[in-house]
């Protein structure tokens, strides 16, 4: 994917002796969230100043669209929109003032309906002539925003954005950023919060002592955080598994997974197998793990078979909620070919990707668009090869149904969904 911004071989070192940013080098791509952690003083605040043009740089290069932030800086800058840590604003100017005087800031002519745009969005529009000192903080905070989106960037800058704001704050702040990466924007947000960057960012670059010391996909390093492991170290050996675990699940040879056992089974049996098993044929010796196994597989055929019916009628119930209380929505699939843990709906006029975040936000977890997917969202494959267009595959979810799922959370579904498909369609329309 094509780098809106580039960071070459940068370092900023203070009057004072302070080497803030020590060789850093960087690509943001296009279109993308991306979040940088590091604990205070890390250089995150001096990287992101450098690359709007408020710290001169010591050393390196940083291009904005390949525009050379200080040789062609007011090209470089027009392109960028910052939302600081600290909420500076005239505290007797109106809201509709100060965001107007941003937009003029940047040489940009007047345009009302822009504003308005922005206002609105940011759920501003009914205190636009209020005072800014009128405004609680989070109010302030969106004002910030709409500050920085005054002028159209196609870049955003948010400095720890929810520093010392509350849950229900913080989660408005998540969904605002969606909805402005789903409008093009591209977004880079400083974070000493892991989960905050789990929840938004799709790439994660970790910063220390003004060095950049990681730069990866987001998928895997929550991979990497998330594998635990736990390693005993025994007195003396053991011969045999101990009573007190005999009901738990131990490690099995690779390919098996894991063994429920007796608690007579012999170590050297059950993770290496006997003579025919190590030459790679069939073998007898590790007969507790393989009866172990058996009965584990009889259990779950009859725990399959009755979560199936209990997911069929979920998911019929799911299905017959959303068609009785939102119109233009259609099933997707022949009634006589149907998975029994999947319902897949086109809501007409919604961005499923946008309609897939606002669940999201709510806890509920859907999907959209091709399975194989990564970074932008192709329509589903399957849908197309069943005759519905790329607009109407973009405009499907699927809701699957697994162990967990319950009527509870069914309900819970469709209490919220009919609010947020209509939300959707008049971001759609506007």
């Amino acid at each position: 994917m094509q780098a809106v911004i580039s960071v070459v071989h940068l370092s900023k070192t203070y009057a004072s002796g302070l080497k803030a940013l020590d060789d850093v080098n960087l690509e943001i791509r296009r279109g993308e969230i991306f979040a940088l952690l590091g604990p205070n003083g890390a250089g995150k605040t001096t990287l992101i100043g450098t690359i709007c043009g408020l710290v001169n740089p010591s050393e390196g290069k940083v291009f904005v669209d390949g525009h050379d932030i200080v040789t062609d800086y007011r090209a470089a800058r027009s392109l960028i929109g910052l939302v600081p840590q600290e909420l500076t604003t005239d505290a007797f100017e109106s809201v509709w003032n100060t965001v107007s005087f941003s937009r003029g800031l940047f040489g940009r002519r007047a345009n009302r309906a822009h504003i308005e745009k922005v206002l609105r969005d940011l759920s501003l529009w009914p205190r636009k002539d209020s005072k800014v000192m009128t405004l609680s903080g989070g109010m302030k905070r969106r004002l910030l925003i709409a500050k920085a989106l005054s002028h159209e960037p196609m870049i955003l800058f948010l400095d720890e954005p929810t520093a010392g704001v509350d849950v229900e704050l913080r989660r408005e702040m998540w969904n605002l950023v969606r909805l402005l990466q789903a409008s093009g924007v591209t977004i880079i947000l400083t974070t000493h919060y892991i989960d905050e960057a789990e929840e938004m960012a799709d790439r994660i670059g970790v910063i220390h002592k003004g060095k950049i010391i990681l730069v990866e996909e987001k998928t895997e390093i929550m991979r990497k955080l998330g594998r635990k492991q736990m390693t005993l170290e025994l007195h003396e050996p053991l011969t045999s598994i101990p009573p007190a675990l005999s009901a738990h699940k131990l490690g099995g040879p690779k390919g098996v997974g894991a063994l429920v056992v007796r608690g007579d089974a012999s170590f050297e049996a059950l993770l290496r197998g006997g003579p025919q098993e190590r030459r790679r044929r069939g073998g007898t010796e590790n007969v507790p793990g393989i009866v172990g196994l058996g009965a584990a597989a009889a259990l779950a055929a009859r725990e399959l078979a009755h979560r199936s019916q209990e997911n069929e009628r979920l998911r019929d119930r799911l299905w017959d909620g959303i068609a009785g209380k939102i119109p233009r929505v259609r099933r997707n699939g022949a009634a006589d070919s149907l998975l029994c843990n999947t319902l897949n709906v086109e809501f007409e006029g919604v961005a499923g990707e946008l309609l897939l975040q606002a669940l999201d936000l709510e806890g509920i977890a859907v999907s959209t668009g091709a399975a194989c997917a990564s970074g932008h969202v192709e329509p589903s494959h399957v849908l197309v090869a069943m005759g519905r267009s790329a607009r109407q595959a973009r405009s499907s979810l699927r809701f699957s149904l697994g162990h967990g799922s319950s009527e509870a959370q069914i309900e819970r579904v469709l209490s919220l969904l009919p609010d947020l498909v209509a939300r959707a369609r008049d971001v759609g329309d506007a």
